[in-house]
């Protein structure tokens, strides 16, 4: 089915606002890209600002969606907190366009941010799970261990790393998560963990779609 008018302007706007930014994009490089009128992307958004809105928007709602389909889901505890990983790695949001959502319109990047913070919460709640089951060591400290894999995932997902790298996002965050999650697992799930992580290799990243960068 071919991409409506309005279709092609969000696209365009999502593709600029990620690298450029709100305020480093005019409603002219929307237009061009998209290549529409400026005058037809007036008549179908007030400004770049409502766009964002409708972008953002649209981000949240996935993200909502894609959230509960890994906690409603019948996988175990290890599962869930490889998908999490992986959802965390891959933020929809760029960071130079957060930047700017936080300048221009805050309330937008306060509901980004809460999105953020509700992925922590589940994998809190996903790791305690672990414990209750015997997945993960009882003794471990639940938030040192969302620390240290939610800190080396934003180090290796900056662009500077990945532009010199041959790895993809989801190679690199299965990476980290095996490194991670070996130190933690009791001894009788650690073969799990490689078997998880090597299921996981070369599928997408099932369920991307944070609105963080």
């Amino acid at each position: 089915m071919a991409e409506t008018t309005r279709e092609k302007i969000i696209k365009s706007a999502r593709g600029l606002f990620g690298t450029r930014g709100l305020r480093g994009t005019t409603v002219d490089d929307i237009a061009r890209r998209a290549g529409v009128s400026k005058r037809t992307v007036y008549e179908t958004f007030s400004s770049k600002y409502e766009m964002a809105r409708v972008i953002v928007e649209d981000a949240l709602e996935m993200f909502q969606d894609n959230m509960r389909n890994i906690i409603q889901s019948g996988d175990d505890p290890l599962e869930k907190l490889r998908r999490l990983s992986r959802f965390y790695a891959a933020p929809q949001l760029s960071s130079v366009a957060l930047i700017d959502l936080q300048r221009d319109l805050p309330e937008l990047w306060e509901r980004a941010e809460q999105a953020e913070n509700e992925i922590l919460q589940e994998m809190h709640q996903v790791i305690d799970e672990g414990k209750d089951k015997g997945v993960f060591g009882s003794e471990i400290d639940t938030e040192v261990i969302i620390g240290a894999l939610t800190g080396a995932l934003r180090t290796t997902m900056a662009p500077e790393f990945l532009l010199n790298s041959a790895h993809s996002v989801e190679s690199v965050s299965d990476s980290l998560f095996e490194l991670i999650t070996l130190g933690i697992c009791v001894n009788s799930s650690r073969r799990r963990v490689r078997s998880s992580v090597s299921k996981a290799g070369g599928s997408g990243a099932g369920g991307s779609g944070r609105a963080r960068g």
